[in-house]
């Protein structure tokens, strides 16, 4: 895996029942700036939300070329959360579960940022 460039950087969140715990729902992130502040790559994952591992594509591209500013990462947590695929089971219902996909989103889109130094 290569390293994270000058004004790269990632996230991961999960919520769990117990610390250990298989997760509820867990959302990873890593993005790119360019020198402009503007998105030049992102990914975004989804755990525990599908039959497997799920990756919110069109979260993803919405993100590519512009600041990501409130409303966009916003916009971004909605669509990750129309990617989860989640079904509803002891750990909760499917309807908690997408929003916290979208919750968790836009938390560790804002945490990654906050990683990455402004030059």
């Amino acid at each position: 895996m290569p390293a994270p460039g000058p004004r790269e950087a990632g996230a991961y969140l999960k919520i769990e029942r117990k610390v250990g715990d298989f997760a509820v729902v867990a959302v990873g992130v890593q993005i790119a700036l360019d020198a402009d502040g503007v998105c030049r790559k992102a990914g975004i994952g989804l755990c525990a939300v599908g039959p497997t591992s799920l990756r919110a594509r069109e979260a993803e591209e919405w993100l590519m070329g512009k600041r990501l500013d409130e409303r966009v990462i916003a916009r971004a947590g909605e669509l990750a959360a129309e990617a989860a695929q989640p079904t509803s089971d002891t750990r909760g219902p499917a309807e908690y579960k997408r929003d916290m996909v979208r919750v968790l989103t836009v938390r560790a889109l804002r945490k990654a940022l906050e990683r990455i130094p402004m030059l």
